[in-house]
């Protein structure tokens, strides 16, 4: 897919990888950065804060309203916050409301603003990758658990667009 010129948001732009996907994008597309810079740090995007077509923006993907505010006039959308392992052990119902909640959040602003499915990217987690033995099922911690139901949503938009109202 051609990506020049095109509006796109990056949830958990501070973060690591969504800070340098933003540092890649920035030269060609209007990017809009989204953060609550609870794990991710400000300092990641402070080569971006004086472009013209970056917009950085602190806000929470819990926060519905919100996010169907900032998914308004978007093209694309990159999925990228989470609540880290440590939130997920300290704080296990915090971390669900940010990791499969806050997806939802993000994946039905996207829908409402008429972003296609195959436009709304987010880090896939395989059943393998986190020594799974089926989905959702005998996961190693509850933050594999969360990236489970995540993914579940994700396909649940991709496969079936009506799937979610």
């Amino acid at each position: 897919m051609e990506m020049r010129n095109r509006n796109i948001l990056i949830t958990g732009a501070a973060g690591f990888i969504g800070s340098h996907l933003a540092d890649r994008l920035a030269a060609d597309d209007h990017l809009l950065l989204v953060d609550d810079f609870s794990i991710g740090k400000r300092e990641n995007l402070a080569q971006l804060a004086d472009k013209s077509n970056v917009r950085i923006v602190k806000a929470d993907i819990t926060d519905r309203p919100r996010m169907h505010e900032l998914c308004k006039d978007m093209d694309v959308v990159f999925h990228l916050a989470i609540s880290c392992l440590r939130t997920s052990i300290a704080r296990p119902e915090m971390s669900h409301d940010i990791n499969a909640g806050g997806t939802l959040n993000v994946l039905m602003a996207a829908r409402a603003a008429g972003i296609p499915a195959r436009d709304v990217y987010g880090i896939r987690v395989r059943p393998s990758a986190f020594g799974y033995k089926a989905l959702g099922a005998g996961t190693a911690n509850i933050t594999g658990a969360q990236h489970c139901r995540a993914e579940v949503f994700l396909r649940a938009v991709i496969d079936r667009s009506h799937a979610l109202g």
